[in-house]
C-alpha cells in the first residue's frame, strides 16, 4: 500500500536534495519547493457512514401454556447457553390431568383385550354353528371401537405430556438475558413478554448506503469499523444482506454487516462508524492533491521535477484526474511515471523550465 513506498520515496528524495542544494550554490536563485513522488498503488472508494449497533439475533420469549410462575433462573444480564432454563410454572395441574388420561387409557387397554377374547371365543362358537353370524360382527365392532378408545387416549396422554413440557421455559440460542419483567407467582398467559434475551457473541450494524455504491457492495466488501466508546479498537466487518428497498428521501439502502464480538466489548446501542471500500482498481497512479493546479478553463496540470546540467527544473505535464483518497488523487491521462517527482509546495507561479530548489521531500500518508 502507499506506507509501503515510504523507504524508496526517502532515498529518492536524499539524492533530490542534494542537487537542490548543490543548485542552490550557484549565481542564479532557484524556488523553493517541496515535492512528492507519483504512486502506482491499489485504489478504491471509501464510504463514510454511522449506524448504530444492534443484535443479529433477539427474542422476547414467552410460555407456550398459562400458569403461575413457580421459579425463576435467571436474572437481568445473565448469560445462558442454548436450552438453559430460563423459568417454570407451576406443573401441579398438568401433572394431575396426565395421571387421569393414563389411567383412563390403561382402563380402555384392559376393555381391548377383553373385546378381543370375547370375538375369538365367538369366532369358535360361529365355526360349530352354535351361534348365529351376526354375533360375530358384533364382536368385531366391539375390538374395532375399543382398539379406537385406545388410541383417542393415548393421543390425549401425549398431548398432555408436550404441555408438561411447556411449562419450562429454555433458551432458544445462547445470548445474555437484558430484561426480566415478570416475578415469582405472576400469572402468565401465552401473549405474556417473560424475558427479552439478546446473542452477544455477534453483533450488527444497518447502514445506509447510498444509491450510487448499492450496487458495488458484495459479501466481498472491505468493512472496517470503529466505535466511539471504543477509542483505538478498529473492527473487521462483513456484509450479510443486502436489502433492495431503498427510502425515497435519502435514496440509500439498508446494508446489514456482521461484526464478531468474542471479546465481549461491543454492546447493543453502541453508536458506530462505518468505513466501506468499494471500486476496488489495481495498479492505480496517484499524486498528492496539492500537487495538482487547476486552470480557470478547468484543465489540470502539475509541475514535473527534472534535471538540466545539475539543477532541478521544472516542467508542465497537463493530467486529467479522477477519484480521491485521503489527500492524494488518481491521475487518469498523463505523461507521469511510478517514481516520479513532482511539486506540491511552492508550485503557484512556476514557468516552464524554471529552476527550483528542494527543500523537502513529503512523505506519503500511513
Amino acid at each position: 500500500m502507499i506506507s509501503k513506498l515510504l523507504g524508496t520515496l526517502l532515498l529518492a528524495g536524499m539524492g533530490l536534495l542534494m542537487a537542490g542544494t548543490v543548485a542552490a550554490q550557484g549565481s542564479e536563485r532557484r524556488v523553493p519547493v517541496s515535492v512528492s513522488s507519483v504512486l502506482v498503488t491499489d485504489l478504491f472508494d471509501e464510504i463514510p457512514l454511522t449506524a448504530t449497533v444492534t443484535p443479529v439475533r433477539e427474542a422476547y420469549l414467552s410460555a407456550r401454556v398459562e400458569g403461575f410462575v413457580a421459579s425463576i433462573e435467571v436474572e437481568e444480564g445473565r448469560e445462558v447457553g442454548t436450552d438453559d432454563v430460563i423459568l417454570e410454572l407451576d406443573p401441579t395441574l398438568a401433572q394431575i390431568e396426565i395421571e387421569r388420561v393414563r389411567a383412563e387409557l390403561e382402563e380402555a387397554r384392559v376393555r381391548h383385550r377383553e373385546a378381543i377374547r370375547q370375538r375369538d371365543e365367538i369366532a369358535g362358537l360361529v365355526e360349530k354353528k352354535h351361534i348365529a353370524d351376526t354375533e360375530m360382527a358384533r364382536a368385531e365392532s366391539e375390538v374395532a371401537l375399543f382398539a379406537a378408545g385406545v388410541r383417542r387416549l393415548q393421543a390425549e396422554l401425549d398431548r398432555e405430556q408436550v404441555l408438561l413440557v411447556r411449562h419450562t421455559v429454555k433458551a432458544p440460542f445462547p445470548g445474555v438475558v437484558v430484561e426480566k419483567p415478570v416475578e415469582l407467582g405472576a400469572w402468565v398467559t401465552t401473549s405474556t413478554q417473560l424475558v427479552r434475551l439478546i446473542e452477544i457473541d455477534r453483533v450488527k450494524v444497518v447502514v445506509p448506503v447510498p444509491q450510487t455504491f448499492y450496487s458495488a457492495v458484495s459479501g466481498n466488501t472491505r468493512v472496517e469499523v470503529t466505535f466511539d466508546a471504543l477509542p483505538g479498537f478498529t473492527y473487521v466487518g462483513r456484509v450479510t444482506t443486502r436489502i433492495p428497498s431503498g427510502a425515497d428521501a435519502s435514496r440509500t439502502f439498508p446494508v446489514h454487516v456482521q461484526i464478531d464480538n468474542a471479546d465481549r466489548l461491543i454492546a447493543p446501542g453502541m453508536s458506530a462508524r462505518v468505513t466501506m471500500r468499494v471500486n476496488h482498481s489495481t495498479g492505480a497512479m496517484l499524486l498528492p492533491k496539492d500537487a495538482v493546479i487547476r486552470n480557470a478553463d478547468g484543465r489540470e496540470h502539475v509541475w514535473l521535477i527534472g534535471e538540466d546540467d545539475g539543477v532541478a527544473v521544472v516542467s508542465q505535464v497537463v493530467i486529467e484526474s479522477g477519484r480521491s483518497l485521503r489527500g492524494w488523487v488518481e491521475v487518469r491521462t498523463g505523461k507521469l511515471s511510478r517514481g516520479a517527482h513532482v511539486v506540491v509546495r511552492g508550485n503557484e507561479g512556476l514557468s516552464e523550465g524554471q529552476s527550483v530548489e528542494v527543500m523537502e521531500v513529503m512523505s506519503p500518508p500511513s
